[in-house]
């Protein structure tokens, strides 16, 4: 069984110069740039192309104190309602993010904030903060969890 694995990377905060491991066919990706953010580097650039549809960037267009955090709060509220069964990870240093991600974890959703890029430890730690107390015995924790047989590790 495989599960959408959604990445949100806030730019700002934290500014990848690849994504290994993520070019997998579960795993998509969305970049968060600030409106006066141009550049990306060309190894991280080549990656989303890679990933194609699985990878999008998405430009903020105004400016403000936490104007591209509230942007991610958007895109994260609303892909969670579209897809409640994904895996969530916010990839930032702003841990302004954690009381939001406390209260998604509260009703059911599997999210969890990290500041680098997920791996194996990141999807361990949304298994072991998740709100769902059956979700260490589910399907979903043995496709996604080490804990869990059909883990990929990336």
């Amino acid at each position: 069984m495989s599960f959408k694995n959604i990445v949100l990377i806030d730019f700002e905060s934290v500014q990848p110069e690849a994504l290994p491991g993520l070019d997998l066919p579960n795993w998509h990706l969305m970049l968060f740039v600030g409106a006066n953010q141009l550049k990306v580097p060309l190894a991280l650039a080549m990656a989303m192309q890679r990933m194609s549809d699985r990878a999008q960037y998405v430009q903020i267009s105004g400016q403000g104190p936490n104007a591209l955090d509230f942007h991610i709060a958007f895109y994260l509220g609303q892909l969670a309602a579209a897809s409640p069964d994904a895996v969530f990870h916010v990839v930032s240093k702003d841990k302004g993010f954690d009381p939001l991600i406390q209260h998604l974890q509260s009703r059911q959703i599997a999210v969890v904030r990290s500041p680098s890029l997920p791996n194996r430890t990141t999807c361990d730690a949304t298994c072991r903060t998740s709100a769902d107390t059956e979700h260490q015995s589910s399907a979903r924790c043995a496709g996604e969890c080490s804990r869990g047989s059909a883990r990929v590790t990336i």
